[in-house]
């Protein structure tokens, strides 16, 4: 599977999953009256997701899952709900793409409070845009329509922005793969991959070039001394001799080296 490939079945799945939670969000809303207010929608949070991952083109997923959503209400005849809930979430999602994504950052943006502040940004512009593009079509009564349609929608979307910052807080996790830059994030996949993890593994503080060759307790003195070449019985001759010329001591074979000299000193 290629890139492109990938990428579109990425967005595809993302687009079902946001259609499946607008189909839920109806059933409940029509057979349940405590849902008519409590809306739960992810769809925002399923676009900015995807919109980092891929860019502009993740947009396709509002438009996926607003066609849906309109399609299945009560008012799937009207061109006023596909034009004010398609183009006015498209309208909406622009400036936030543009205002973090591209002018503050995708690696600054990971922070959580700059994410949420995102995320709220984009709720409330969709929320405005949709409303704005609907009062056009009443436009006698513009500013009737506007505020109690904008009133409304706050209140009615308030709980999708709660569960949706929740959401977002465990995708952006650390270690995560949710909210990544999918180009960058494959990448570095591919790499890791060809390398056989010795990039990563190199990249850590605690790195041992010598992890693949040696295991816990396996080293000793018998493999330090003599650059590792002796074995256990060549170790006991050694401290053997040692032991025996007198003075030298076990715990620091390396006494040796200073024995001579100093008798030397003594002797002058």
């Amino acid at each position: 599977m290629t890139l492109k490939q990938f990428k579109w079945v990425d967005l595809l799945l993302f687009s079902i999953v946001a259609i499946v939670f607008e189909v839920i969000n109806h059933f409940a809303s029509v057979n349940f009256s405590s849902f008519q207010l409590i809306f739960m929608s992810f769809t925002v949070v399923l676009t900015l997701i995807s919109m980092y991952r891929w860019g502009i083109s993740g947009i396709i997923v509002l438009v996926f899952a607003s066609i849906v959503s309109v399609s299945i209400s009560t008012n799937n005849k009207e061109i006023e709900a596909y034009t004010s809930y398609v183009c006015g979430g498209v309208l909406g999602m622009l400036p936030g793409f543009i205002v973090f994504q591209i002018i503050i950052g995708r690696k600054r943006i990971k922070n959580p409070f700059i994410l949420i502040s995102y995320l709220l940004f984009d709720s409330f512009l969709v929320i405005l845009f949709r409303d704005l593009i609907s009062c056009f079509f009443h436009i006698d009564q513009f500013n009737d329509v506007f505020i109690n349609n904008l009133k409304y929608l706050l209140v009615q979307e308030c709980m999708s922005m709660f569960t949706s910052t929740i959401l977002l807080l465990i995708a952006n996790r650390k270690g995560g793969n949710i909210v990544v830059e999918m180009n960058k994030y494959v990448k570095e996949v591919k790499e890791l991959k060809k390398l056989g993890g010795l990039k990563e593994m190199k990249e850590k503080p605690n790195f041992n070039s010598d992890s693949s060759f040696t295991e816990f307790g396996q080293i000793d003195n018998s493999t330090l001394l003599d650059g590792g070449t002796l074995t256990e019985d060549q170790e006991k001759e050694l401290l053997k001799m040692y032991s025996e010329s007198g003075n030298i001591k076990i715990d620091n074979p390396m006494d040796c080296l200073t024995e001579k000299q100093d008798k030397k000193d003594k002797n002058v």
